[in-house]
């Protein structure tokens, strides 16, 4: 009789279900980045030129709210599910070829740089 652990040390990374839904969540976390700089992109103030001013364009100068609300809400939940993958990463990586997962760090600084400069400038 084999033991389960031993046998999941022995497999493929390719072939584990954990690593997969691991790659999953990061590959969904990723592209919420996506529609998280797209609603950026559309939420925020306009840029106020002085070509604009002096046609007497008007641009608003404030974020358009729903546009807002809804980018917090999807960095916060890009954020818990980026913190739960490297948890779950922590305790699962028992290979001694696991990588150290370096792109989740990245992208949970990122999720963090842009909560507390989109709500402290709020």
């Amino acid at each position: 009789m084999t033991n389960i652990s031993e046998d999941r040390r022995k497999q493929p990374r390719s072939e584990d279900l954990f690593f997969k839904m691991v790659v999953g969540i990061n590959l969904l976390v990723w592209g919420l980045m996506i529609v998280a700089l797209w609603l950026y992109h559309y939420g925020r103030p306009e840029l106020s030129a002085g070509f604009y001013k002096y046609l007497g364009v008007s641009v608003r100068e404030t974020w358009k709210q729903e546009y807002f609300d809804a980018l917090i809400v999807l960095l916060q939940a890009s954020l818990g599910l980026t913190l739960v993958s490297i948890v779950a990463r922590a305790r699962r990586s028992r290979r001694k070829n696991d990588d150290f997962g370096f792109n989740l760090f990245l992208l949970a600084v990122i999720i963090l740089v842009s909560l507390v400069t989109l709500l402290a400038g709020k």
